[in-house]
């Protein structure tokens, strides 16, 4: 009986050869059908691969967009722009905005009365720290509602500047 002979062990031995007694897991395992043959799986898994092939992959967005990268609203300086540009590498940003004699806002009437003066600057990105080395634009990114406190303009992004001014997105 040949399921006698697949029972007996023999002690010390063992074998790499197929072993006739057991079957292969290819031949236990049951028909499979076939899911290709339903056009609705089918229709399913090559939606879902167009729509993958189209979507941005994450390592393509790495560097191709900073945080600081915005124009700004600076409540200091109500109309006046803000504007920062990032590099591509992310570790430098040029800055170009407005400002008035007056040092207030830019509305016509203070544009009229002051006159318009046009700035720009450059400076360093670290993380998420920014910093003009000249000890006046040196900031960091500050998430809305990330801080425990009640600091000015807490509910929206921006940078919170070293004098505790923020610009906002």
């Amino acid at each position: 009986r040949e399921s006698a002979i697949c029972d007996a062990v023999i002690p010390g031995q063992h074998s790499r050869q197929h072993d006739p007694c057991k079957q292969s897991f290819f031949e236990a395992r049951p028909p499979v059908s076939s899911s290709w043959s339903n056009p609705v799986i089918v229709a399913a898994i090559l939606t879902s691969l167009a729509i993958l092939s189209t979507a941005p992959s994450p390592a393509a967005a790495i560097g191709t967009t900073n945080i600081f990268t915005n124009d700004y609203s600076d409540q200091a300086h109500p109309m006046c722009k803000r504007r920062i540009v990032a590099s591509a590498d992310g570790k430098t940003f040029d800055y170009h905005g407005t400002a008035t004699e007056g040092g207030g806002g830019c509305s016509k009437e203070e544009i009229k009365k002051f006159g318009i003066i046009h700035e720009s600057f450059n400076g360093n990105i670290f993380l998420e720290s920014i910093s003009a080395g000249d000890g006046i634009h040196e900031g960091v990114w500050e998430r809305a509602n990330s801080l425990a406190t009640h600091a000015e303009q807490n509910d929206v992004d921006g940078i919170r500047w070293n004098d505790g001014s923020k610009w906002t997105v």
